[in-house]
């Protein structure tokens, strides 16, 4: 019962990576949205970004997030990420650690392989990975990778990006920059 949820997350967690995009007038919606949300979140995260040996916290868009670790991350170990200020009426929100945006394409460039459940997830009210709760607030799990199709964290400067899934056109939410021992 179960299974085709997940088989539909993982599909829809493509996004992650990039890919071909439905049209035109998509991208060129989505670039809009992303470049605009991307200002924002950075103004917000140098206002309210702090970091530790611990982890790292940062807030934009009324959503905080907290990784731990967010530096020297070892290839292949797990991060914690601790969210708060999600709305649950929204579509749905993607996490993974991320490079840039490839010109052209909706969704920025991903670590990990879509296909490998753990390495990025989907909180969502709507057949996502995970549910967002009533009270806003998620716990995730995530096995760090360093890179991915089109990003590679020991060469590009990396985040753990929170951005809206497929049904809000993948706009920035919230970024916390990490860094991967060398």
């Amino acid at each position: 019962m179960l299974a085709a949820p997940a088989i539909a997350a993982v599909a829809l967690l493509a996004a992650c990576s990039g890919g071909d995009a439905d049209t035109d007038a998509a991208d060129a919606t989505a670039d809009d949205t992303a470049t605009s949300a991307t200002d924002t979140a950075e103004a917000t995260t140098e206002a309210t970004g702090a970091a530790d040996a611990a982890g790292a916290e940062v807030s934009a868009n009324g959503v905080t997030v907290k990784v731990s670790p967010a530096e020297d991350i070892a290839d292949g170990s797990e991060i914690t990420v601790t969210l708060s200020g999600l709305n649950p009426a929204y579509g749905g929100y993607y996490l993974g650690i991320c490079g840039d945006r490839p010109e052209g394409s909706p969704a920025p460039a991903c670590t990990g392989d879509r296909t490998v459940p753990g390495t990025q997830a989907w909180l969502s009210n709507r057949g996502g990975t995970q549910p967002v709760p009533e009270n806003g607030e998620a716990s995730v799990t995530l096995t760090a990778m360093a890179a991915g199709e089109g990003v590679d964290c020991h060469t590009d400067s990396c985040t753990l990006k929170v951005f809206g899934d497929h049904s809000e056109g993948f706009e920035d939410i919230v970024d916390v920059p990490v860094t991967f021992a060398q």
